[in-house]
């Protein structure tokens, strides 16, 4: 019962964290919900639940809490001549055409809020709120996907078919010979060379050896190393006996440790005939 008492209570809390929260809309369309926790005549400060006060100024705020924020602009100078103060001259003159009136304009940075941009630099005491825009604008919208991404995406998925097919035929190249080898050989069952591992087993059984082989040949290669070498002289004695099986000679299997020549020397041994049907 107490369990369930705080587990409401928290609850409570928590909704009436979320209804009382206040919410600060930007021009940029972004929706901020926290705790206003400063509020001052050029911006706002707000807690957004991770205790690091967040500010954001007016002139990039749309609303606070449903009402409209405006952004005071400062009044602009307009100067013009004084009037003359020389009396002397008594007799009337001839109208002269006015002088137009020098408007000198103070310097005054307003930002485009029209623009769909976000305010990069409007002051310079602005550096955090720039920071947070950039890093914004850099994180990419859930709702749209990059152009790069869909000129792309044909070519990763016919990358993806290739290797396939790389693989496959490669897969293949190594696993028929043996198959082929297990038919000439009466070796059952033949299908055992298509499936990884279990081939390893069919491979000891063309070379006439007991199963138990392959526990060795595992339990050797855990050693670093020397396990490796190990294995490629169990191999490699493996291909001689098989190369003695199908009547060719014995040191043939030694070819099995040549680059290139171990692909075509299983070819070799598979398609081959045997010296005695040669000879009929």
């Amino acid at each position: 019962m107490k369990r369930f008492l705080v587990i409401f209570i928290l609850g409570f809390l928590c909704c009436a964290v979320t209804v009382n929260a206040d919410e600060v809309v930007l021009k940029t369309g972004e929706i901020v919900k926290g705790r206003i926790v400063e509020r001052v005549k050029d911006y706002v400060k707000i807690d957004n639940g991770i205790g690091v006060g967040v500010t954001y100024y007016n002139d990039e705020i749309s609303s606070i809490n449903g009402e409209s924020v405006k952004v005071e602009t400062p009044p602009v100078a307009v100067y013009s001549p004084a009037p003359s103060q020389d009396t002397t001259l008594q007799q009337p003159m001839a109208p002269a055409a006015e002088a137009p009136a020098k408007v000198v304009e103070a310097p005054v940075s307003i930002p485009n809020v029209t623009s769909s941009e976000p305010v990069q630099t409007v002051k310079s005491n602005r550096s955090t709120v720039s920071v947070r825009q950039n890093f914004s604008s850099s994180v990419p919208s859930g709702k749209l996907s990059s152009p790069v991404f869909g000129i792309l995406k044909p070519f990763l998925g016919a990358g993806i078919v290739v290797i396939f097919l790389i693989v496959a035929f490669f897969y293949v190249l190594m696993c028929m010979p043996l198959y082929l080898l297990a038919r000439k050989t009466n070796t059952s069952p033949v299908w055992l060379a298509w499936i990884p591992l279990a081939n390893l087993y069919l491979f000891t059984k063309v070379a006439q050896k007991p199963g138990w082989w392959i526990l060795v040949i595992f339990a050797v290669g855990l050693i670093p190393f020397a396990g490796i070498l190990a294995d490629l002289i169990i191999i490699t004695w493996f291909w001689c006996c098989i190369c003695e099986i199908r009547q060719k000679p014995k040191w043939l299997g030694l070819l099995i440790l040549v680059p290139f020549v171990n692909i075509a020397l299983p070819w070799y041994v598979a398609l081959s005939d045997e010296k005695e049907k040669v000879s009929q």
